[in-house]
């Protein structure tokens, strides 16, 4: 078995922020990433790509949702006139 060469770290965290977005987008459960199978489909679509675990996709979406806020916040505050919020939570 060849053993792939990786990418380098630039290339690895846009392919993150691709898993974490496609996650994101299509409200999947982070245990997925768990997966055997669902691992194993990444590394054959790209044997360079370190699959991330479910830890390290809390991380970046934890990192996303505090760069964002304030953003949200300042724009708000300087567009808005009035502000409807609806939220919905869960787990997984």
């Amino acid at each position: 078995m060849m053993i792939a060469k990786l990418h380098k770290e630039t290339k690895q965290q846009e392919l993150r922020q691709a898993l974490v977005n496609w996650f994101i987008a299509n409200s999947i459960p982070l245990n997925v990433a768990k997966s055997e199978m669902f691992q194993k489909f990444l590394h054959e679509l790209d044997p360079a790509f370190l699959v991330p675990d479910v830890k390290l996709i809390k991380q970046i979406i934890h990192h996303a949702y505090n760069y964002t806020l304030p953003l949200i916040i300042q724009y708000i505050e300087m567009h808005a006139i009035s502000v409807n919020l609806t939220t919905d939570l869960w787990t997984a």
